[in-house]
């Protein structure tokens, strides 16, 4: 595959820092980045297979001849020609194995490629192919992002070794989920995920009726998808079905105070790559149970914000909720421990003041 023609960047000016994200406009992420970017004085623009409303950014809307990311291929010239209308100081395609290979595609340099997750921890798994059009996307990155340290890892051996990698975590506003007072009642334990299989909510199930004859504990499921019938079924096959809540899925601004009638959030994935949720519910001041899997070590401090425990392990995973629902004092203060560790290591204000540093490490001058 022929390396396609460099275009030179326009140097970026105070009044300049114009930014071109290849990225879904339909992630609550991309909005997230984008938006905070916009807020700080740049001009962004998001080239995006689905055209979501993004307020203080423009939403370039790509429209292939296929559905998604099938039509990726198509869509390459509408690409090119934003960035050739466009001139952006920088190029971050979010995604290295669909926005990424449009990124590697488009013309530009410099460019920035993030990759989430599943782009690193499934795709290449797909077969030779997969790892050949990854290590490509890759090594026409001046610099690769990557959500935790662990997914930095695994990307590393996809990547040249002369293009640095990075951390940039998916940070949350400790000013907004912060403690909170909780109200009377039994003990919840809770979660918030997609109702599907790679975040193990029946292991979590499973787990959870080992306890149920000693404990008053409650299970608070949030969140929807595509197995939630089958997740209530399973509840009452295992006989816990009256003690479990479905709330459903939450607006962002009831996210808080779900957090707060916790008493412990569990993540029972079998594959993550970072899982904001837990993030979210630590700054709260919940302590988190949490499986070994993708970035969940990176995000839980196993014995200090919470336990880290096998996947697909509901005897150790009920066990660890034990420990937590018999022991408020070690739930308090690593529900304390939980809450500092975001604020030093996960506050939104920070993550983007760290990406902005790294634009600014690309591009050679600074961003301001």
């Amino acid at each position: 595959m022929s390396l396609p023609p460099v275009v030179s960047p326009v140097r970026p000016s105070p009044e300049s820092g114009r930014l071109l994200l290849l990225a879904d406009a339909g992630s609550i992420h991309t909005r997230r980045w984008a938006r905070a970017l916009a807020a700080r004085g740049r001009e962004v623009h998001v080239a995006s297979l689905r055209p979501f409303d993004i307020p203080g950014v423009t939403v370039h809307g790509l429209r292939g001849p296929w559905p998604g990311r099938l039509g990726i291929p198509g869509v390459l010239p509408r690409v090119r020609q934003l960035v050739r209308e466009l001139r952006p100081d920088l190029v971050h395609a979010h995604y290295a194995t669909s926005y990424g290979l449009l990124g590697a595609l488009s013309g530009h340099r410099p460019l920035m490629i993030s990759v989430w997750g599943s782009d690193v921890y499934e795709w290449p798994q797909l077969g030779p192919l997969h790892r050949a059009l990854l290590r490509f996307n890759l090594s026409r990155a001046s610099l690769v992002g990557a959500t935790s340290p662990e997914l930095a890892r695994a990307v590393r051996p996809f990547v040249p070794v002369h293009v640095p990698v990075e951390v940039t975590p998916f940070g949350v506003e400790v000013e907004v989920f912060c403690p909170g007072p909780r109200g009377d009642g039994p003990p919840v334990v809770g979660t918030l995920r997609t109702h599907e299989w790679r975040y193990g909510l029946d292991v979590l199930l499973r787990a959870f009726a080992i306890l149920a004859n000693s404990t008053e504990a409650r299970l608070v499921i949030g969140g929807a998808g595509p197995q939630t019938g089958e997740y209530r079924a399973l509840a009452t096959e295992l006989g816990i079905a009256e003690r479990v809540d479905w709330p459903g899925f939450v607006e962002p601004a009831g996210l808080v105070e779900l957090y707060r009638t916790f008493d412990m959030f569990v993540a029972p994935s079998r594959i993550e790559s970072y899982c904001v949720a837990a993030i979210e519910a630590q700054a709260v001041g919940v302590p988190v149970v949490a499986t070994r899997v993708g970035g969940l070590p990176g995000v839980v401090v196993d014995g200090t914000t919470g336990r880290i425990v096998p996947p697909e392990d509901p005897a150790a995973m009920a066990a660890a909720i034990a420990e937590l629902l018999d022991d408020a004092p070690l739930r308090a203060r690593m529900g304390q421990a939980a809450r500092a560790h975001v604020c030093t290591h996960h506050s939104w204000v920070e993550n983007v003041t760290r990406m902005e540093a790294l634009y600014a490490r690309i591009l050679g001058v600074p961003l301001e």
